[in-house]
Parts: C-alpha cells; sequence; structure tokens
C-alpha cells in the first residue's frame, strides 16, 4: 500500500482537486450511494488539497512527513495537547471523501441530487484557531474573508436550490463563521451542513449563570461525531470484550475550569462515593496522566460523565465513552431560551439509524416552557439537585439489569460512531460513520432507498434521537 499524498492531479474528471488515493476504501455496501448524484464544484486549490496540506502539515506536526498526510485521512493518536486534540475536528474529511468516492459524479448541474462544496470549512477554522504557532496563523486569512471570496464561485446556489447545497464545518462551536459573516448568514438557512452539534450559532467559553437565546439555525444540517480516541487493537466486528460486571461504576475526568458548572458536578457526585465504595472515579483531567490513560479506565466502567464543551453541543468525550462500552451520561450545561419544543435540545448524531435513549443519559433543565426569567431562577438549582441524585440512579439501572441492555445496544451501533477503524489491509469491515453520514444526506434529499444498513446489523432503525433523561 503506498502512502497517501496531496496531488493537484485528481482520480475525478476535469481539474478538481481532491487526494489522489483511493485509500482508504469504503465498505462493500457504500456501492449502494452510485444512487445519489452530485455535482462537485470545481474550486480552486486555495479551498481544497491547500488546505489539506495545511492540516497535514499542522495538525499532524508530530509525526515524520511521510506520515502526516497518512494521519489526516487514516488514524493517528489524539491527545490532550492543543495541536493533537485540533485533529478531532477533522471529521468532515472522511464523510467527503466516501462521498466522492461512492457517489455518482456528474457534470450537468440540472441532473444532479445534490451540489456539494468541497471545501473543509472546519479543517480551515481549527487551523486558524487551533495552531499553536502564531507566525503560521498569520498565513491563513479570516473565514470571514474565506467566505466571501468562496460565495462568489457558488455559481447555483439561489433559494430554490439551497436546500440540496452539501457544505462541510465539523467545528464544536456550532457554526462559527456560517452564522454571521458580518452584515448577518452569509448562507440560506435550508443548506446542508455537516457539522459536530446543532444548537446554538455561539463561539466561545461561556462562564457566566445567564440562560443564552437561541440564534438562527440551520434546521437542513446533519450531526456527525468527532473523530476520536480509539481503543488498542480496535475492531469494528468487536469493539470491546463483553463481560459481566465492571470494576468501575461511574468515571469522569473533566476540566472543572472550562464551565463553572462541572465543578458543582464533580462536588456533587464526589459526595455520593460513600454509597458505591471503591466505585466512583471522578476528577479533573490534570489527575489523569493522558487521555490514553483516562480511555483505558473507562474500559472498566458502566457509565462515564459527558458534560457539555465550550460550546452547548457534544465533545468527543461522549464518542470516547461510547468506543470504550461505558454509556455516556450527557450533561447539557446549558439553559436556552425561547422553549423550541420541535427541536431536539442538541441533535444527535444520525436520528434514523440510532435510538440515543437505548444507550444514554441526559441531565438538563432544557425542553421545558421557561422564560429566560424562569430559567434563570429555577435552571440552574434544578441540574444541582439531579446531581446529587446522580449516583444512587446510577446504582438502579445497574442492579436492574438495564445497564447491560443498554450496552449490548451500544455494542450493535458503535461502529456508526467512528472513523478510521479499518483493517490492518486497508478493508472496511463494516459500515463506519461515513457511511451513516451519507445516508442521511440520502434522506434529506429524499432518497431514503439508499444504503439501509439491516436491523440485524445495527439493531434497528431509531423512532427518535432524544436520548432517555434521568
Amino acid at each position: 500500500m503506498k502512502p497517501l499524498s496531496f496531488v493537484d492531479s485528481s482520480p475525478l474528471s476535469g481539474e478538481r482537486h481532491f487526494p489522489a488515493s483511493e485509500w482508504p476504501q469504503p465498505h462493500r455496501h457504500d456501492l449502494l450511494f452510485r444512487d445519489l448524484r452530485i455535482y462537485v464544484y470545481q474550486l480552486s486549490p486555495d479551498f481544497t488539497t491547500h488546505v489539506w496540506r495545511a492540516a497535514a502539515k499542522r495538525l499532524m506536526f508530530d509525526e515524520l512527513r511521510f506520515r502526516q498526510e497518512f494521519c489526516l485521512l487514516r488514524y493517528c493518536e489524539l491527545g490532550w495537547e492543543r495541536d493533537a486534540n485540533g485533529r478531532q475536528f477533522t471529521s468532515e474529511l472522511p464523510v467527503l471523501l466516501r462521498l466522492l468516492q461512492t457517489t455518482t459524479l456528474v457534470d450537468d448541474p440540472a441532473t444532479a441530487d445534490a451540489f456539494v462544496v468541497p471545501f473543509s470549512i472546519g479543517t480551515y477554522q481549527t487551523l486558524v484557531r487551533w495552531t499553536s504557532r502564531p507566525f503560521e496563523r498569520r498565513e491563513l486569512p479570516p473565514i470571514s474573508q474565506v467566505t466571501a471570496k468562496l460565495t462568489s464561485q457558488l455559481k447555483f446556489l439561489n433559494a430554490s436550490t439551497a436546500s440540496r447545497h452539501v457544505f462541510f464545518q465539523s467545528v464544536d462551536s456550532a457554526f462559527v463563521g456560517l452564522a454571521s459573516n458580518g452584515t448577518g448568514p452569509w448562507l440560506p438557512l435550508s443548506s446542508i451542513i455537516f457539522h459536530l452539534g446543532d444548537d446554538l450559532h455561539f463561539y466561545g467559553r461561556i462562564k457566566h449563570f445567564s440562560p443564552n437565546r437561541r440564534a438562527l439555525r440551520f434546521s437542513n444540517s446533519i450531526t456527525i461525531p468527532y473523530r476520536s480516541f480509539l481503543p488498542a487493537k480496535f475492531d469494528l466486528r468487536h469493539p470491546w470484550r463483553e463481560e459481566g460486571h465492571r470494576r468501575l461504576l461511574l468515571f469522569g475526568a473533566i476540566n472543572a475550569k472550562r464551565h463553572w458548572l462541572r465543578g458543582e458536578l464533580l462536588e456533587a457526585v464526589n459526595r455520593s462515593r460513600a454509597i458505591a465504595p471503591g466505585r466512583v472515579l471522578v476528577g479533573s483531567t490534570s489527575q489523569f496522566s493522558s487521555l490514553a490513560n483516562a480511555a483505558a479506565l473507562q474500559l472498566n466502567a458502566t457509565f462515564c460523565l459527558c458534560p457539555s464543551g465550550d460550546a452547548p453541543a457534544f465533545t468527543q468525550r461522549l464518542y470516547v465513552s461510547i468506543l470504550h462500552g461505558c454509556i455516556p451520561v450527557r450533561i447539557d450545561t446549558y439553559l436556552r431560551y425561547p422553549p423550541d419544543p420541535e427541536h431536539i435540545e442538541s441533535a444527535y448524531p444520525f436520528p434514523h439509524l440510532i435510538d440515543w435513549k437505548k444507550m444514554s443519559l441526559t441531565i438538563t433543565a432544557n425542553g421545558r416552557h421557561m422564560s429566560k426569567l424562569e430559567l434563570a431562577k429555577k435552571g440552574y438549582v434544578h441540574l444541582k439537585k439531579e446531581f446529587s441524585k446522580l449516583v444512587p440512579q446510577l446504582l438502579a439501572l445497574e442492579a436492574s439489569g438495564e445497564a447491560r441492555v443498554m450496552r449490548a445496544y451500544m455494542r450493535k451501533i458503535v461502529p456508526l460512531l467512528t472513523f478510521d477503524a479499518h483493517s490492518r489491509t486497508g478493508e472496511l469491515l463494516r459500515q463506519d460513520a461515513a457511511s451513516a453520514a451519507i445516508h442521511e444526506l440520502a434522506i434529506k434529499l429524499g432518497k431514503r432507498s439508499v444504503s439501509v444498513p439491516t436491523p440485524t446489523s445495527y439493531g434497528g432503525l431509531a423512532k427518535e434521537s432524544q436520548s432517555a433523561r434521568l
């Protein structure tokens, strides 16, 4: 197998600029995606190969040069260090690559089911915001300048085609650079956007007590997972060893400085440790030597704390816990108003394929018809009460056998939340997160017959995507 390289000569027609390697390979069932007809904009290299090369160089800085491009499209270990941590925000790349590998590309826009804009917006923003070398950041224009240049090249984007235009922006702060470009949204709100969590169009760390006002939302968007830390010798066919009793009831490695409510969570849980002696291990990330060390502990825990990050969407922690067989307890630390009953508080990935209430728990004060004043008075009080009851409730779920049922369902669908899990030979043994992303796209486009996984493979289709609540 030859190393990957980013070159301007493309395997596609014309002078489009995409990765020229045929590896990593899609799953054989992904060939059903050929029923999707895709028009791909022929953007300049500034939006394609130049971005990928910069990402390979900057985010894979600790790899040997010949492996940097390999890491970008395959797997390299993530970590808590700044640049290594930035790799988690590149999940748009395997989705884009799979889309180009498996669908039918057309040159006539009149025959297209969808229009793909192959600019990796999230990867570019990660380069701008996460690169630790100031002199390199200065080489990258602000996202507002880049998007202004991009829109001039989208000649088929208009009100009637917006709902079939596909963009890629896998960053944690939802829609940074999309919701506003100085004068308002620069993309129609009906556009399809692959992202890491749909909620507030906000970025920056939130530390205040006040509820956050909901902003404009791209309601046609699709949530995809982070690129996550994989267990050692991970196998999609056997994600983790089946066992009866896990030593730890609850595990959590949390940076309490990122949000004040995380500190309240840690204190409340630690006050309850006496009712589960030796089975509750939660603390600051500084207590654990590395992400690998923390992940290893998750393999022996039944439940894992997964609070929101700097933005109200998910963090990589949710997916790392699932990949290690640890049932995620999502702590929604943000209050939002006005009420939005038609929208799930934070849209989980792939709701047509995964029934999240069967494999996760959520503590939240949202989903209630409260005004801003009511949320400010009652919201955080409610969350703190729920924190104090958490350990007893988890013990009850374990004793009843419900936790074992949840983990069995999670084991079935874990491939759909996984990137970069090809075998040593380069074969993809199960359809993965990139496959699921294109399946969701097909549904958005009205192509429901495209590559639906069988119930025997993934535990059946989900009827709703909202997780169970404690």
